[in-house]
């Protein structure tokens, strides 16, 4: 069944929100003659005390195109009601999810902001170490059940992440990473310290077991050969014995 009904976008004066956070980080964007370009970008996160607001734009995959308009979000959320309706046995139920999706969006002076959740530091590795795959630092807005909470730092612990990361690539023999992460200019500016409440520590757990495992051998070769052997010895020790770790367990919060 379908039906046309009215909904309400929230619309607010710029004066209610202050400017909380900077994110200084890489993104695909369109340049002055409309071509691709890849660089730092800056992104400012808004607060009204309570949540956190970021300019809602418009995307090609990774490419972030221009500014969403009030026919973009309908057409956007018109997508999502389609593809949820069979899950929508109710009419009620099927407005209940319109308003919720309408309830994170917000007009600021004529342009749309999308409620976003705290960003934050992650330290992510890739393959085998010694310079294959490598070691560097993200910015994300969730949490990965496979990464440990040790790799993970809210946006005042900018040094402490950086000495961390610095770490994980020695001990990885990562040495192509250790200026790349020394120079990055991805960061987090911080303009408000009482919207920083992310608490890795006491939010997040410890990852996968599998791929902790896996680390530490990488973390403890001296060259990729050996790391690749290990690792891959490490495997079939863990499936001799039964206990292959599966993680299927995935709660992001929202972006």
């Amino acid at each position: 069944m379908q039906e046309v009904v009215q909904a309400e976008l929230k619309e607010k004066k710029r004066d209610a929100f202050s400017l909380a956070l900077t994110i200084h980080d890489y993104q695909s964007y369109l340049g002055e003659d409309g071509e691709s370009q890849f660089g730092i970008v800056e992104t400012e996160y808004l607060t009204d005390k309570e949540n956190l607001y970021i300019e809602k734009r418009e995307q090609s995959g990774a490419l972030i195109l221009e500014k969403s308009t009030v026919e973009d979000l309908r057409h956007s959320i018109n997508r999502e009601l389609s593809y949820m309706g069979k899950q929508f046995n109710t009419r009620e139920r099927a407005i209940q999810f319109l308003e919720e999706k309408l309830n994170q969006y917000v007009m600021i002076d004529g342009t749309i902001y999308k409620q976003t959740s705290e960003p934050r530091y992650a330290i992510i590795t890739f393959g085998l170490g010694h310079n294959h795959g490598g070691t560097n630092y993200f910015i994300e807005n969730f949490y990965n059940p496979n990464i440990s909470k040790d790799n993970y730092f809210n946006a005042l612990e900018f040094d402490k992440m950086k000495e961390r990361a610095i770490e994980i690539a020695k001990n990885r023999g990562d040495t192509y990473d250790i200026p790349r992460i020394q120079e990055s200019k991805v960061k987090i500016e911080v303009h408000d310290p009482s919207v920083v409440k992310c608490n890795p520590q006491q939010e997040h757990g410890f990852g996968n077991p599998l791929f902790n495992t896996w680390e530490d051998v990488i973390q403890g070769s001296p060259d990729i050969v050996t790391a690749g052997l290990g690792v891959m010895a490490k495997t079939a020790e863990i499936i001799d014995g039964g206990n292959v770790v599966e993680n299927t367990d995935f709660d992001y919060e929202m972006e």
